[in-house]
């Protein structure tokens, strides 16, 4: 009898050890570090930026304000969310966001926000300091302390890489992005980005794939190995599926080994091993001869933008091809490079 009591405690002292040992695992699965808003005293009806940043496996982002129904973030970068909103009530409003993991866990951060009547006693040329107010979490084992940072964008010039660093441990990789993520948009047009995003072509050199307008298509669905690449210092890109992605009629002449592309009422010829491209009635050298491999015709990148009228970015073997008229900061340009990594990494 004795023996059977001191088998039940040694089993039931385990089990207790290992609840111990699971709990902080199983409760930092996900967790919001970071929530901005800004501006951070709104007048009403002013468009707000909330922005949050995650840790963990996140599936979906929303908040509530004043317990009123919930509103959707929508995935910027990696763990970056951002939702923007008007509000037409003044007043101290109450808000909380939840962040979800794939397995259902939680984690939630309230706030508030004023929201002040317009003052119109100030000068018309009066400049006000944009301001930006976060709430930051710090963790000291179970312990959650929120506060209350306000930042005058004005008055501060130097990076703010790794400065919000209150979790007390040091940044992974992917905390660097969102923190990349989170500067070079400062000043950017967001909705413009985005935009001209919808309507381009984007691609990494080496790659099977592209990004046709926000979706991700096979350079050939017949060949995996069909990629961009570089030769003797030029970059070659597939020109069926970037003529087509603008809307183009794309055939091939075996006989001449001729791609014949009919765009907006021109006519462009280009012909394997040649570094004469045919455009209307002239004709345009290009920086290498086009060449066929994997079963696709291979251009430079430039001959895209001349002889399609299109405008052309490369930065670290990322590439892209906007609509002429369109055009994009290097800000721009790697916001969409990093909103690409995250969605489809």
């Amino acid at each position: 009898m004795e023996k059977k009591k001191i088998s039940c405690f040694i089993i039931m002292a385990v089990m207790i050890l290992q609840s111990l040992c699971l709990y902080p695992v199983m409760g930092q699965t996900i967790k919001i570090t970071k929530f901005t808003q800004s501006p951070a005293n709104p007048v009403p009806n002013q468009s707000i930026l909330f922005r949050v940043r995650t840790e963990g496996d996140t599936k979906e982002v929303y908040m509530s304000i004043d317990g009123d129904k919930e509103i959707n973030f929508k995935r910027k970068s990696n763990n970056i969310w951002e939702v923007e909103k008007k509000l037409t009530i003044e007043g101290t409003r109450h808000i909380k966001v939840t962040a979800v993991d794939k397995d259902g866990q939680k984690d939630s951060v309230i706030d508030t926000i004023e929201v002040k009547a317009r003052d119109n006693t100030k000068p018309e040329k009066e400049t006000e300091a944009t301001t930006e107010t976060t709430t930051e979490r710090v963790y000291t084992g179970n312990i959650e302390k929120p506060s209350e940072v306000t930042t005058e964008a004005e008055e501060s010039s130097e990076s703010l890489e790794g400065s919000d660093d209150f979790d007390g441990g040091e940044y992974s990789e992917e905390n660097k992005i969102d923190e990349r993520y989170f500067e070079l948009s400062k000043g950017e047009d967001l909705e413009a980005i985005n935009k001209a995003a919808g309507e381009s072509v984007f691609m990494f050199i080496g790659e099977s794939t592209f990004i046709n307008k926000w979706a991700k298509e096979p350079i050939d669905p017949n060949n995996l190995n069909a990629s961009s690449y570089i030769k003797n210092g030029y970059t070659l890109v597939p020109l069926r599926a970037i003529a087509e992605a603008f809307g183009a009629d794309v055939s091939w002449n075996q006989e001449e080994k001729t791609a014949v592309i009919t765009l907006s009422g021109k006519k462009i010829l280009i012909t394997a091993g040649s570094d004469i491209m045919k455009v209307g009635d002239g004709e345009i050298k290009i920086d290498a001869s086009a060449e066929v491999k994997e079963g696709r015709v291979f251009v430079p990148l430039r001959a895209i933008a001349e002889s399609f009228n299109k405008n052309v970015y490369y930065k670290d073997k990322f590439i892209g091809i906007t609509n002429n008229g369109t055009s994009l900061t290097d800000n721009g340009f790697e916001l969409i490079r990093l909103s690409v990594e995250a969605k489809f990494e």
